[in-house]
């Protein structure tokens, strides 16, 4: 009696234990389930996260399903409908398309993000993104060692689609670079524009740094090289950089180039005869005296 009670008791421990095993699986694979949920993104994320893209921010898709953002944009694109539904994620007939329209359709929706994004950076919330990206550094450096490592900005040299690649602006010393990443300089400029650089820095006055006072100066074996040689008249101009970094005399500079520096005497004028000076309404105390 004693040991079919017990068993009784052993048969009815391992019903719990299995019924508590299937509701811990249960459990397990409804996380399960919400993960693979949570871990799906969308168009626009997976497009933006790819390596060569890190210039683009995330658009808003109130922002691209608003037909107003988009005007002018339809001619601009093949197959705008189904590129447009592709990056808000609606479902494609695909039977209406064949492998090589489809191939055409996944660029042209990467094509259309692009000039849409040209359009949300000048906006005040793509605007706030953009400078996120700034200040993480996400656009990267400016070569020029005398900047000194100052952060750049995205920057088309034209607005018209595939005309030129992005290029970079520094703020520091206002001139433009390649990207640094092959990836990168691969992006249409159109995508980025020629306003939101200086867009950008009129909007974050902050942001903008102090120009650098430092020049490189060329040395052969320590010694600057000569105003006169044909190393600076080559290169258009008549002058070494000072030492204090800037240039000692312009083409505009009325300083002698062999004076000494800023506080040298500017050349005498030739003497001018008494006829020529009467002339230019110059005193007559100079004229000879009359004969008697």
């Amino acid at each position: 009696m004693c040991e079919g009670k017990a068993l009784e008791k052993m048969s009815d421990a391992a019903v719990e234990q299995s019924a508590e095993y299937e509701d811990v699986s249960d459990e397990d694979s409804s996380q399960l389930t919400n993960s693979s949920d949570e871990e799906e993104v969308n168009w626009i994320n997976w497009f933006v996260s790819l390596k060569g893209n890190e210039y683009f921010c995330e658009i808003e898709e109130d922002y691209i399903q608003d037909d107003f953002n988009l005007t002018g944009l339809s001619v601009m694109v093949p197959f705008y409908d189904y590129a447009l539904d592709m990056m808000l994620d609606i479902e494609i007939p695909l039977d209406k398309l064949t492998e090589d329209q489809l191939e055409i359709v996944e660029t042209a929706a990467e094509v259309l993000y692009g000039l849409i994004h040209a359009r949300y950076i000048l906006t005040i919330k793509g605007m706030a993104r953009m400078a996120d990206k700034y200040a993480q550094v996400d656009f990267g450096r400016c070569p020029r060692v005398h900047c000194q490592g100052q952060p750049v900005l995205p920057i088309g040299i034209s607005d018209i689609p595939r005309n030129h690649s992005v290029n970079t602006f520094c703020p520091k010393c206002r001139d433009v670079f390649y990207p640094k990443s092959a990836r990168q300089a691969n992006l249409d400029g159109s995508y980025f524009g020629t306003t939101f650089a200086h867009l950008f820095l009129l909007v974050h006055a902050d942001a903008i740094p102090s120009p650098s006072q430092q020049v490189y100066t060329p040395r052969i074996f320590g010694f600057k090289i000569h105003d006169s040689s044909v190393y600076w008249k080559a290169h258009g101009r008549i002058s070494s950089p000072g030492v204090d970094g800037a240039a000692r005399s312009s083409p505009n500079s009325k300083v002698s180039r062999g004076g000494a520096g800023a506080g040298a005497a500017l050349p005498l004028p030739p003497p001018q005869s008494g006829a020529a000076a009467a002339s230019a309404g110059g005193s007559p105390a100079h004229l000879p005296a009359p004969p008697k």
